[in-house]
């Protein structure tokens, strides 16, 4: 039985997560700092990842070019480094 509780427990958190994600979201394109669905530029994805908003970037590289978690978070951080490199 502790197992089941487990279990649902972590689904619980998860759910909570997964809809926690989509209001930051929809805040964020509220205030203008997250794109419009279907508007996504590499630029946005440039302005996220430079001004800290990392996990934003991520979504936004995604749905553009429709990789994977681990190429996303690869490509953002050569994104930071060129700008450290460039100051």
């Amino acid at each position: 039985m502790g197992f089941v509780y487990v279990v649902l427990i972590l689904l619980t958190l998860f759910a909570v997560g997964a809809v926690w994600g989509l209001i930051r979201i929809k805040i964020n394109r509220r205030k203008g700092i997250y794109p419009q669905t279907g508007n996504e530029t590499i630029e946005d994805v440039k302005r996220l990842a430079l001004s800290g908003n990392t996990d934003l970037a991520i979504n936004v590289y995604r749905s553009i070019y429709g990789s994977s978690l681990k190429i996303a978070k690869q490509e953002i951080e050569k994104i930071k480094s060129q700008d450290v490199t460039t100051r």
